[in-house]
């Protein structure tokens, strides 16, 4: 019987120790401080947005998602802004003011949730890789291209110069048959497409009274996009970069016509050939689920023939106020998007 109480006591006072409370508080976690941290940043506004939008001046709010706002200020374009923004939360709110005098309304662009230390360039700014900024318009100069030689069947003839197009119908009589294009801008380069041959030329310009040989042309390639069901393509425009190193040399190769199924194509252009670079940008509509989806690849090798085009499916806005939007991704999450909304007097995105 001692035996047998030794043992349970043991086993009883085991217990009461393994049961024992401790009421020590825990240590607080620490409280989040405010540090510095240097903003260097430029809102770089091309020539072209400065003679067509009027832009000047801009202002900018770097904001907490809360609502706190970390930096107000108004300033100029093309110079850069340094400053120091004191504030404990690491992805902030940027938001870009300016008024386009084009529209006569205040536009609003906003990125929400960011870290504004990787923005070296303003949203709204106009750049494209390796280039800050578009160089002016070129001068006026009278300049006249004249083709020799020019194949013998009817085409309508489509020619760029800098970003002026133009479209005509052509009727040869003979086999020496010419066309003279004159046009009133100084320009590298001119691209000049037969579409219904699928034919062009690409020439480097030799002066303001120039003559080119069409007696060997190279073949264009045709572009047919595949969309989703119910998308019909409402805006569509692309251009070629024949020098990346110097952009102002950008030339528009999409064809003038509302009416691809004339050339069984929506863009006939020359491809990998000629141009280093394109950028095109379409707006299609949904005529179904009245939506409207835009797509741009501002630097690529050649025009897709299949761009990601995400249908209604890819979302779901839980929430459309202004003041507290939210969308949820079914499929594929993003890693950018944007939003616009409307008012009598601007518009923000």
């Amino acid at each position: 019987m001692r035996l047998t109480l030794s043992v349970s006591c043991l086993i009883i006072s085991i217990a009461l120790f393994s049961c024992h409370k401790n009421n020590d508080p825990s240590p607080a976690p620490p409280t989040p401080v405010d540090s510095v941290r240097h903003f260097s940043t430029n809102y770089l506004a091309s020539a072209y947005q400065i003679q067509t939008f009027g832009l000047k001046k801009y202002e900018l709010v770097v904001s907490e998602p809360a609502g706190k706002v970390v930096l107000d200020t108004i300033t100029t374009i093309n110079t850069p802004l340094n400053a120091d923004l004191v504030t404990r939360v690491a992805a902030l709110d940027i938001s870009v003011i300016a008024y386009d005098s084009s529209i006569r309304m205040y536009v609003i662009e906003a990125v929400k949730g960011v870290d504004p230390l990787l923005w070296t360039a303003l949203p709204g700014s106009d750049s494209v890789p390796g280039k800050s900024n578009r160089p002016p318009t070129p001068p006026m100069q009278p300049t006249t291209i004249k083709y020799t030689h020019v194949p013998l069947s009817p085409y309508d003839v489509y020619y760029s110069v800098q970003q002026y197009t133009g479209l005509q119908t052509y009727y040869p009589g003979s086999a020496d048959s010419s066309i003279t294009v004159n046009y009133n801008y100084s320009s590298s380069f001119t691209y000049f497409l037969f579409p219904k041959a699928r034919l062009y030329n690409f020439h480097r310009n030799n002066g303001p009274n120039d003559v080119v040989d069409l007696s060997h042309m190279d073949t264009a390639r045709a572009v047919k996009f595949s969309l989703p069901a119910n998308n019909t393509i409402d805006i569509f425009f692309a251009y070629g970069y024949p020098d990346t190193t110097d952009i102002g040399t950008l030339l528009k190769v999409t064809m003038p016509s509302n009416n691809p199924s004339l050339y069984n194509a929506d863009l006939i252009y020359p491809g990998g050939k000629a141009f280093q670079k394109y950028y095109y940008d379409m707006v299609l509509s949904d005529t179904v689920h009245n939506a409207i989806v835009h797509y741009v690849n501002h630097w690529c090798d050649t025009v897709s023939a299949t761009p990601f085009i995400p249908s209604v499916d890819y979302y779901t806005v839980t929430s459309a106020k202004s003041n507290n939007f939210s969308v949820q991704f079914s499929k594929q999450r993003p890693g950018y998007y944007t939003t616009q909304w409307n008012a009598p007097n601007s518009f923000s995105t």
